[in-house]
């Protein structure tokens, strides 16, 4: 479990598009894989050190969600149906039969429609920051996301500097960097996809699912709050808050956020 640990990337063809992830050596080939799913605007190389102090335990995967690293853009106003479509189609793809599931931030409206879409193969779910609006918070989004006007003197960029440091209550160098820059790779992306995740019944969803659910959240995440909200809808789940990291928990908080995995993918095995 060093940093030399080598990280492999792949694309799995979809209907949609190609999904990039990434991907590390496994243990046991019998044992389920962990499929992760990340932030925006950030990629799945926000798992990056996850996936290295967890290698040789079992096989691993983080995708790229569509919109954001090396995945396909999807179209204006695509449902996340499609979007889970997709990722229905990549782990069909990569020979994937049952699995565990790890979702950070608005990963987790994608992690949670793939369990319940796929029904008896999602083992275990481990959700970290995830944000459970209600009806009423729904209620106040609009549709049709507004892109930013691009300014000969880039005040864009400045705007979307100033958006994102707010959230990082943890001020780290690298974390803010991949964070900024992920923030401009998707800038004509990005707000149609935080729309549709905004306005996704997240609460609804994890009270139909069938599997283990593991919620957490550092102390400062914004989301900390929806911590209750979720052991509300899923009362038999277990509830973990830990230091600080804002929204930057697996590159902060890598060693509770593994151990957090690790506890998650037990009780449902054991």
């Amino acid at each position: 479990m060093t940093a030399t640990v080598a990280i492999t990337k792949g694309y799995a063809d979809t209907q949609e598009g190609q999904l990039h992830y990434r991907t590390c050596p496994g243990g046991d080939p019998s044992a389920a894989p962990i499929l992760f799913f990340h932030r925006a605007p950030v990629c799945s190389g926000s798992f990056d050190q996850v996936l290295k102090r967890l290698s040789g335990w079992r096989r691993m995967v983080a995708f790229d969600t569509p919109g954001f690293g090396q995945s396909y853009t999807p179209d204006a106003g695509t449902p996340i149906s499609r979007v889970v479509d997709a990722f229905v189609q990549a782990v069909e793809g990569l020979g994937i039969n049952r699995f565990h599931l790890v979702a950070h931030h608005s990963g987790a409206h994608f992690a949670c429609e793939l369990a319940l879409r796929l029904p008896g193969r999602a083992l275990s779910l481990m959700l970290d920051g995830a944000m459970v609006a209600s009806a009423e918070e729904r209620a106040k989004v609009t549709p049709a996301a507004t892109l930013p006007t691009i300014d000969p003197q880039g005040g864009y960029i400045q705007a979307a500097w100033k958006f994102l440091v707010p959230y990082c209550t943890v001020f780290d160098e690298r974390c803010i960097h991949n964070e900024f820059v992920g923030a401009m790779a998707s800038t004509f992306t990005r707000p149609a996809t935080m729309d549709m995740v905004r306005a996704h019944d997240l609460g609804g969803v994890i009270a139909g699912l069938d599997c283990p659910i593991l919620a957490s959240a550092a102390i400062d995440d914004v989301f900390v709050a929806h911590l209750d909200r979720i052991a509300a809808l899923a009362p038999q789940s277990i509830i973990r808050r830990y230091g600080t990291a804002g929204i930057a928990s697996p590159e902060l908080q890598t060693e509770v956020f593994c151990d957090l995995i690790r506890e998650s993918v037990e009780r449902a095995e054991g």
